[in-house]
């Protein structure tokens, strides 16, 4: 992967709700376009475009940036598995949207 190009994955959980499935993603920008789960060199968009069904994590994940955004509120349940964020997570925020990480007795590791 080339320097400062980072790929954008957005959630659009249109299959289920399996955070491992990428016809549940939709690749936005990057060097590789094509639809995939987000790894640990991705920004995972979530929130930021409407969507029927919720993330949940069932598997060990790993992304480095994970992104809320304001067109939809979301809640992210842990169910089994876990999910590091190697990066940081943030927010874009103009409207009151909350969002909400369920993680059960299962494991979020930011930094």
């Amino acid at each position: 992967m080339m320097a400062g190009i980072r790929n954008e994955v957005r959630w659009t959980g249109t299959v289920s709700s399996d955070w491992s499935d990428a016809s549940n993603w939709t690749t936005i920008s990057g060097q590789s376009l094509s639809n995939r789960v987000p790894d640990s060199l991705d920004v995972a968009r979530i929130g930021d475009t409407l969507f029927v069904n919720q993330p949940e994590i069932s598997t060990d994940e790993k992304i480095n940036v994970l992104r809320f955004a304001d067109t939809k509120a979301a809640t992210i349940t842990f169910n089994g598995g876990s999910l590091e964020i190697v990066g940081s997570g943030r927010g874009n925020w103009s409207s009151n949207v909350s969002h909400i990480i369920n993680v059960n007795n299962d494991t979020l590791t930011v930094g």
